[in-house]
Parts: structure tokens; C-alpha cells; sequence
């Protein structure tokens, strides 16, 4: 699955004027995942998530993170609400700021973007928020941001349901 993450190539079209067209991609657009973006600050956006069953919750949507962080609090939820969870080795992670720290990981049973779910799913734990970062992105290629109408369009792999 790691060697299937990391050789796809993530491709991101960013079009803050224009907009882009979903038509003129050619792929399987039965597979296509449309979310709403809000921006939460400055070029800053979130998308939504859902852990489990029903915790769906904002999720910083970040291309230059790579993994998928999660907060304490959420995890805490995800647990009170049946969901499984198996604590993995620690992680470490460099933060924008070029710091490292070390961060418990968690393997969930599922992680859903739009109609796209992922079984298993691997979340570190953060203080700061809820983050997307590219793991996913790459296996969801190609992603379309559309700034103008503050969408995000992704794809679920064929084999991944």
C-alpha cells in the first residue's frame, strides 16, 4: 500500500480566477468526490471529514503536510462512539517551521472523503487541529482546488470503496 501511495503522482490545478472545469479531465467522473472549502483565514481552507461512522468534522486541508493529523479531542470521540482504535509506535513529524516533534499515531477503522472510504486509516495526533495533508491526496489524484466557488474536487481510486 506504501509503495501504491507513494508512486502516484499528485497532481493539483489551482485556479483562483477561472475556476476549474471538471469536464475537461479526462477520467471516470463516477469516482469524482465534490467538497465545499471554507476558508477559515487568509488562503486558508478546511474540507469535511468523516472518522468512523458519523464524526464528521473541519479538516485543515493542507498540500504541504503529509500525513492526516487529528486532535486528541476527536480521537477521544471517535472511541465514545464505538469506533475502534489500535495505538501504533510513535511518529515523527516536521512542522512548517522546520521543527520536529513526536507524535502518538492511531490506526482507525475508516476515514471517508465524500463517498470515498479508506479501511484503515492512519491519523497522528496533534494539538493544533484536525489537518488533510497529501498522503491521501496522492491516492485521490487528481485534485482540482477551484477557488472561485471554494470547491475542492478529488478522486476515489477504482479499488478503494
Amino acid at each position: 500500500m506504501k509503495t501504491l501511495i507513494f508512486s502516484l503522482l499528485l497532481l493539483v490545478i489551482s485556479t483562483p480566477a477561472l475556476g476549474a472545469d471538471i469536464n475537461s479531465i479526462k477520467i471516470n467522473k463516477e469516482h469524482a468526490v465534490v467538497l465545499p472549502m471554507t476558508e477559515v483565514g487568509r488562503n486558508v481552507y478546511t474540507i469535511p471529514v468523516t472518522i468512523g461512522k458519523n464524526i464528521t468534522e473541519p479538516y485543515l486541508f493542507d498540500t504541504g503536510a503529509s500525513g492526516i493529523a487529528i486532535t486528541e479531542r476527536t480521537l477521544a470521540r471517535y472511541i465514545a462512539n464505538g469506533g475502534r482504535a489500535i495505538k501504533g509506535k510513535p511518529a515523527k513529524l516536521q512542522l512548517a517551521d522546520g521543527s520536529i516533534i513526536l507524535a502518538d499515531r492511531w490506526v482507525l477503522e475508516s476515514l471517508t472523503i465524500g463517498k470515498c472510504t479508506f479501511k484503515p486509516a492512519y491519523v497522528n495526533i496533534t494539538k493544533g487541529g484536525n489537518l488533510f495533508g497529501a498522503v491521501l491526496m496522492r491516492v485521490m489524484s487528481p485534485v482540482i482546488i477551484n477557488y472561485k466557488d471554494n470547491l475542492v474536487v478529488m478522486f476515489c481510486p477504482d479499488k478503494i470503496k
